[in-house]
Parts: structure tokens; sequence; C-alpha cells
């Protein structure tokens, strides 16, 4: 059962509070303030993390969770400090950081962003790279890869792992004793854009069951008829 939606803010800095707000502000108007507050969120970018980002503190007071989508691969010692650096002006919630680092930096991380009631999202393949590129990296297939990822991102105590609604189809990753967030969503293949490995809608409503956070495209946060049919389809 999906439990959080978080709305990806991808946009120019001076763009991000306000359609944010407007999202949210339809949200509530179409599913109640009860839906927000238990089941929305939002993302935001590396960049947009970068200087003057306390501001997004406006989304917390909305009741909304913060997703810093900053896909961390230094070693703890050094990438737990842009985490630190980041809370001291935003209460965020849940941080990617990547599954190849290993179980034991992993571990560091877990360990140190418990005491900040922060999550630690285990950020596996990225799905702009093309399946057979995966394949020419890691010597493995897809899926294998985001198993074995998987696996080691659950035995440290990630919260969730992020992957394409496809690889749920694999019983075994079904099975992995983690959470599950589903990124690059699109309504229909001709709106892929840059996004090599899409899920589709139609694909993500038949593995629902199995998916936890849901990250929905900027493209579709400030369109309130596929942002509504996007909710529609997944409650």
């Amino acid at each position: 059962m999906i439990g959080r939606y978080f709305l990806a803010l991808d946009y120019p800095k001076d763009e991000i509070i306000p359609k944010g707000i407007e999202a949210i502000d339809f949200l509530e108007k179409e599913f109640g303030s009860e839906f927000v507050k238990k089941k929305v969120g939002v993302k935001l970018n590396d960049y947009s993390l970068r200087k003057d980002f306390a501001r997004f503190s406006t989304f917390k007071e909305r009741g909304c969770e913060i997703f810093a989508d900053v896909k961390i691969f230094h070693g703890a010692n050094t990438g737990y400090k842009i985490i630190e650096e980041i809370k001291k002006g935003l209460p965020i919630d849940y941080v990617t950081v990547a599954t190849q680092l290993g179980r034991k930096i992993l571990e560091e991380y877990v360990q140190k962003a418990k005491s900040d009631n922060i999550k630690i999202i285990g950020f596996t393949a990225h799905t702009k790279i093309p399946a057979e590129q995966i394949r020419e990296i890691h010597n493995q297939k897809a899926a294998s890869i985001i198993y074995t990822l998987g696996k080691i991102a659950s035995a440290s105590g990630c919260d969730a792992i992020v992957l394409e609604a496809s690889m749920l189809k694999n019983e075994k990753i079904r099975k992995l004793p983690v959470k599950k967030l589903i990124a690059g969503i699109r309504m229909n293949i001709e709106e892929r854009g840059v996004q090599a490995r899409v899920t589709l809608l139609r694909d993500l409503q038949e593995v629902k069951e199995f998916v936890d956070y849901v990250i929905i495209s900027s493209r579709y946060v400030h369109n309130w008829e596929k942002l509504r049919e996007i909710i529609c389809k997944l409650e």
C-alpha cells in the first residue's frame, strides 16, 4: 500500500515554493487536509538545497514530509556533513544515499541519521541509465543488481530503496524486507523525456500493493487533471 506521495519540485528555485504550495492546496481541496498530512510529501533536488533552502520549511508547516534527494556518494564521515548542513536550516525527513557504498558505510549513515530522525533511502541504479548499460557497469542484469543492492540496503537498515515498478515483477525483489520507492512515473511512454527506464502508471497500478513511496514527476505536479488521475488510480 502506498504510504507517501512525494511531489517532485524540480523547478527553477523561485518557482519551487509557489508551485509546491499550489499543488498542496489542490490536493487538500480534492482529497482533504488529513490526506495531505498523512500521505503527501515534497522532493527537493540537490541543486535546490545548496543555499537559501531554509525557506522550504514552509512545506513542513503545511504538514508535508521533506525528501532531500541528494544521492550522496561519499563515506559517512564526509557525506553526513552534507546532511547536517541541510538539517541546520531545514527539517528533512528522508535522504538518498548510494547503495553502492556497501553495508558498512550505509550502516554508519543509518546510525547517524537515527539520532536526527532522518530515514536513509538507498539509491540503486539511476533510472536515467538504460538497462543494457547497467549490465556494462555491473556485469549483471538490471534486476540482479537492484536485488543485490536492495539486499545491502535492507541489511544496513535503510528505510527504502529506489527502483522502477517493473522490478517488482521479480519475486525476490518484492520480498526484500525494505520499503520500495518508485521513481520515473509516466502517464505514457511518449513522456519519458530523459528517463531511460520509466514506470508507466498502468504498470504501477498492477504492483501498487508492493509499493510504499511514489515520486510524482514535476511534469504532473502542476497539471491538476493528471495529478488527480495519478492519485485516484493508485488509491
